[in-house]
Protein backbone atom coordinates (compact mmCIF):
# COMPACT_ATOMS: atom_id res chain seq x y z
CA UNK A 1 0.00 0.00 0.00
CA UNK A 2 1.58 3.82 -0.51
CA UNK A 3 0.44 6.46 1.24
CA UNK A 4 -0.41 9.84 -0.11
CA UNK A 5 2.38 11.95 0.49
CA UNK A 6 1.45 15.42 -0.78
CA UNK A 7 -2.61 17.06 -0.54
CA UNK A 8 -2.37 20.38 -2.08
CA UNK A 9 -3.69 23.12 0.70
CA UNK A 10 -6.16 24.46 -2.44
CA UNK A 11 -7.06 23.53 -5.89
CA UNK A 12 -5.01 23.72 -9.07
CA UNK A 13 -5.11 26.36 -11.19
CA UNK A 14 -6.78 24.19 -14.02
CA UNK A 15 -9.32 23.04 -11.78
CA UNK A 16 -9.85 26.74 -11.13
CA UNK A 17 -9.36 27.16 -15.02
CA UNK A 18 -11.87 24.47 -16.03
CA UNK A 19 -14.53 25.73 -13.75
CA UNK A 20 -14.30 28.93 -15.30
CA UNK A 21 -14.34 28.42 -18.68
CA UNK A 22 -17.38 25.87 -17.98
CA UNK A 23 -19.39 29.34 -16.44
CA UNK A 24 -18.71 31.03 -19.24
CA UNK A 25 -20.08 28.21 -21.46
CA UNK A 26 -22.78 28.39 -19.11
CA UNK A 27 -23.35 31.85 -19.32
CA UNK A 28 -22.76 31.94 -23.51
CA UNK A 29 -25.35 29.23 -23.89
CA UNK A 30 -27.76 30.23 -21.64
CA UNK A 31 -27.73 33.92 -23.46
CA UNK A 32 -27.63 32.03 -27.06
CA UNK A 33 -31.56 30.43 -25.65
CA UNK A 34 -32.81 33.55 -24.16
CA UNK A 35 -32.06 36.01 -27.42
CA UNK A 36 -33.31 32.64 -29.81
CA UNK A 37 -36.66 32.71 -27.36
CA UNK A 38 -36.90 36.11 -28.09
CA UNK A 39 -36.36 36.39 -31.38
CA UNK A 40 -38.74 34.00 -32.47
CA UNK A 41 -41.51 35.76 -30.60
CA UNK A 42 -40.99 38.52 -33.03
CA UNK A 43 -43.44 38.12 -36.10
CA UNK A 44 -42.57 37.26 -39.59
CA UNK A 45 -43.14 40.98 -40.53
CA UNK A 46 -40.21 41.86 -37.70
CA UNK A 47 -38.35 39.53 -38.79
CA UNK A 48 -38.74 40.68 -42.13
CA UNK A 49 -38.00 44.33 -41.26
CA UNK A 50 -34.68 43.93 -39.54
CA UNK A 51 -33.38 41.46 -42.12
CA UNK A 52 -33.44 38.30 -40.59
CA UNK A 53 -35.83 35.22 -42.34
CA UNK A 54 -36.98 32.89 -39.27
CA UNK A 55 -34.78 29.69 -40.31
CA UNK A 56 -31.89 32.53 -40.02
CA UNK A 57 -32.22 33.14 -36.09
CA UNK A 58 -29.57 30.39 -34.64
CA UNK A 59 -27.24 31.30 -37.29
CA UNK A 60 -27.70 35.09 -36.65
CA UNK A 61 -27.44 34.81 -32.79
CA UNK A 62 -24.40 32.40 -32.44
CA UNK A 63 -22.29 34.72 -34.99
CA UNK A 64 -23.50 37.82 -32.86
CA UNK A 65 -22.62 36.41 -29.10
CA UNK A 66 -19.80 35.03 -30.56
CA UNK A 67 -18.33 38.39 -31.55
CA UNK A 68 -19.87 39.77 -28.98
CA UNK A 69 -17.55 37.50 -26.41
CA UNK A 70 -15.01 38.16 -28.94
CA UNK A 71 -14.83 41.91 -27.78
CA UNK A 72 -15.80 41.24 -24.67
CA UNK A 73 -12.32 39.32 -24.51
CA UNK A 74 -10.50 42.18 -25.97
CA UNK A 75 -10.33 41.47 -29.43
CA UNK A 76 -10.67 44.26 -32.06
CA UNK A 77 -11.56 43.35 -36.04
CA UNK A 78 -8.49 44.17 -37.82
CA UNK A 79 -9.21 47.57 -40.04
CA UNK A 80 -8.23 45.46 -43.10
CA UNK A 81 -11.67 43.82 -43.00
CA UNK A 82 -13.66 46.48 -43.68
CA UNK A 83 -17.39 47.36 -42.28
CA UNK A 84 -19.27 44.17 -41.62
Amino acid sequence: MSAITHIPSRPSWHLSSAIAQAYRFFRMALRHRTTEDELDGLSDRYLRDVGVDRRQISEAVSAEITRASLLDAGWTRSRSSGPR
